[in-house]
Parts: structure tokens; C-alpha cells; sequence
């Protein structure tokens, strides 16, 4: 990478501090995606015997209130299906 750097300076990638006034993740969640975790967690578990969350995260889960600030807009998690228009094309 720092040969690359050399050659093409607009590669580097300095240090950048994001300041976007968010919440920790679960606390992002909106309502909706909040219960789309839940119940996606509940069918994995119960249905097909996965564990999707560590006890820590499904517990953040089940503990944490919808902040009063910014939510994550869009889709909540890297599930390709969990993204209407991706579900669509799919």
C-alpha cells in the first residue's frame, strides 16, 4: 500500500474522525428494524436452531430504547434480504 500511496497520493486515506451526532447501534434501530431483529432472531433460534446474536448483543437488544436522535436510515444489517429492493431483484 505505501508503494501504491507514492504513486497515486489521493489513495491515502488519513485520519478521519466521523462525527455523524448517531447513537450506538441498537439504540439507532428504528421501530421498525428493531422488530425485524427480534423476530429474525426469535425464527433463527427457535426454527432453525442459529444463534444470531452473542448473549450480550441479543440482551442490548431486548434492553436498549429507540434513541430520540438520528436513526440508521435504510437498510440495518449486511442481509442482502433484509433490503426490500435487494429482496425484490433477488
Amino acid at each position: 500500500m505505501a508503494c501504491l500511496t507514492r504513486i497515486f497520493p489521493s489513495l491515502e486515506i488519513g485520519d478521519v474522525e466521523l462525527d455523524e451526532d448517531i447513537d450506538n447501534y441498537w439504540a439507532a434501530l428504528d421501530e421498525k428494524d428493531r422488530n425485524w431483529a427480534t423476530k429474525e432472531d426469535q425464527y433463527a433460534t427457535e426454527k432453525l436452531g442459529l444463534q444470531l446474536y452473542t448473549k450480550r448483543q441479543k440482551g442490548a437488544l431486548l434492553s436498549s430504547h429507540q434513541t430520540n436522535g438520528r436513526t440508521l436510515q435504510g437498510c440495518h444489517s449486511y442481509d442482502v434480504l433484509a433490503n426490500p429492493l435487494y429482496f425484490d431483484d433477488f
